[in-house]
């Protein structure tokens, strides 16, 4: 029966899986010369060796994408008001009807999604924290899926940007001590960056030219 998982691919998402059919080196070297990150392609490669390469494989590897965005949506809503919040937050995310229809697509949109909303639970998560009761596992995530966010898509430099407006803030007027601690992750980020910084200039000039 026809659904959203055996739709057939079209053009980008033909593009990503038969890349994803070759070895990992081979897909670090094309993919530089491309327009994304490589995090997708990584996943994608995984799965098909796992499960086969049908687009029932290719929908789903989204689709689980898709509902740990909606699981850090809830985390999120829980976090900053309470678990009805945290239930509605997830409710939405779920039935956002644009967002429902990248779900499934076979591409880097729904990994972003997830490594973005992980992130700036970690965020918030250490803002409302005090210093002294941090915890090395929040820091971590926060790298983790910060670094997730930026090997998925270049669009999640824009939540870290906004991750950076609101550390100057904190910097500025309010919890000094917290706001070191988000510099130093955010530089741990640029650090774990680094080697996709090469790939990143060709791929801006390529777009450019």
């Amino acid at each position: 029966m026809h659904n959203q998982f055996n739709t057939s691919l079209w053009g980008d998402e033909g593009f990503s899986a038969i890349l994803s059919m070759k070895s990992l080196p081979e897909i670090i070297k094309i993919i530089a010369k491309d327009t994304s990150p490589p995090l997708w392609n990584i996943w994608e490669w995984l799965f098909f060796r796992l499960f086969g390469t049908s687009e029932v494989v290719i929908r789903s590897l989204a689709f689980i994408f898709f509902l740990g965005t909606v699981f850090f949506a809830f985390k999120i809503g829980q976090l900053l008001w309470d678990k009805k919040t945290g239930y509605l937050a997830a409710i939405l995310t779920l039935l956002n009807p644009f967002f429902f229809t990248y779900a499934f697509e076979g591409r880097m949109y729904s990994i972003m999604s997830l490594g973005v909303a992980a992130s700036m639970y970690f965020f918030l998560k250490i803002l409302n924290t005090k210093n002294s009761k941090l915890k090395i596992s929040d820091k971590a995530g926060y790298v983790i899926a910060t670094l997730w966010a930026i090997y998925s898509h270049h669009f999640a430099i824009f939540a870290i940007f906004l991750q950076g407006l609101w550390f100057i803030k904190e910097f500025v007027f309010g919890k000094r001590k917290i706001a070191k601690t988000i510099f130093r992750l955010l530089v741990i980020v640029g650090v774990g960056y680094l080697p996709w910084m090469l790939p990143l200039y060709n791929q801006i000039k390529m777009v450019g030219g």
